[in-house]
C-alpha cells in the first residue's frame, strides 16, 4: 500500500484540510467501528464455528468407534454364524445317527416283543409244569407215604424174620415152632457122633475091628486070618 503525504503552505490549507478529514475521520471511525463489530461478530461466529466443529470432530470420532463396535460386533455375529452352521452340520449329522439309532432301537424293541412273547409262552409252559410237578409231588407224597408204612411193616416183618432166623440158628432146647430143630441142635449132635470116630490123623481103638476080608492092595490093613495064611504058606515052603 502506498503513503499519501499532504503540503500544506498556508492557514485556509490547514483549516480546509481539517475539514475534509474531520469528515473522513469521522466515517472512518463509524466504518471501524462497524467493522469491528461486524469482527466480533466473526470472530464469535468463527468460534461458534470452531466448536461446531470441534463437536462435530467428537461426533466423527464416537461414529467411527461406534462403526468399528458395529464392525466387531458384525465380525462376531459372522464368527458365530459360521459356529452356528458348523453346530447345524454337526447337528444334521446327529440327527442322522440318531435316526439310525432309532432305527435299530424300533429293531431291537420288535426283538424284545419277541422275545417277551416267547418268555411269556415260556412262563405258561412253566406254570403248566409246575402244576403237573405240584401233582407229581403230591402223589410222590402220598406213595411216601405208602411207603414209609410199608417200610414200618416191613421193618417189623424184618425183626420178626431175624428173630425166627436167629431161633433156626441157636435155639435150644426144642423145636424151632414145633416144626424142626435149630442148625446148633444139629451141630451138637454131628458133633457127639464124630467123638466116636477115629480121626483121619490117627489115635488108639478100645475095641476089636472086624475087616471086610483079606487085603488085596499092599496098603489095606491085614485081618489074622490073612497073616495065619501067610506064615503057614511061608513055613511049608521053607521046609518045616
Amino acid at each position: 500500500m502506498g503513503t499519501l503525504r499532504l503540503i500544506l503552505t498556508d492557514g485556509d490549507g490547514i483549516q480546509g484540510l481539517e475539514g475534509v478529514l474531520g469528515s473522513f475521520i469521522t466515517t472512518s471511525s463509524i466504518d471501524a467501528k462497524a467493522s469491528a463489530n461486524a469482527a466480533a461478530q466473526s470472530a464469535a461466529q468463527a468460534a461458534q464455528s470452531a466448536s461446531n466443529a470441534a463437536g462435530s470432530a467428537s461426533a466423527s470420532a464416537s461414529s467411527a468407534q461406534q462403526s468399528q463396535n458395529y464392525a466387531n460386533q458384525a465380525a462376531t455375529s459372522a464368527s458365530d454364524a459360521d459356529t452356528s452352521a458348523t453346530n447345524a452340520q454337526n447337528s444334521a449329522i446327529a440327527a442322522g445317527n440318531s435316526a439310525g439309532q432309532a432305527s435299530t432301537s424300533a429293531t431291537n424293541a420288535k426283538t424284545s416283543e419277541t422275545n417277551a412273547k416267547t418268555s411269556e409262552n415260556n412262563a405258561a409252559a412253566s406254570a403248566t409244569n409246575a402244576n403237573t410237578s405240584a401233582t407229581n409231588a403230591g402223589n410222590s407224597a402220598s406213595a411216601a407215604a405208602t411207603s414209609a408204612t410199608q417200610s414200618g411193616n416191613s421193618a417189623t416183618a424184618s425183626a420178626n424174620s431175624a428173630t425166627l432166623a436167629q431161633q433156626w440158628a441157636v435155639q435150644l432146647p426144642g423145636m424151632v415152632q414145633g416144626i424142626d430143630y435149630s442148625a446148633k441142635y444139629y451141630a451138637q449132635q454131628a458133633a457127639a457122633t464124630l467123638s466116636s470116630y477115629l480121626p483121619l490123623s490117627g489115635g488108639t481103638m478100645t475095641g476089636p475091628i472086624t475087616l471086610a476080608g483079606d487085603p488085596t492092595l499092599p496098603l489095606r490093613a491085614s485081618t489074622k486070618q490073612y497073616a495065619d495064611n501067610t506064615a503057614i504058606v511061608y513055613a511049608i515052603a521053607l521046609g518045616g
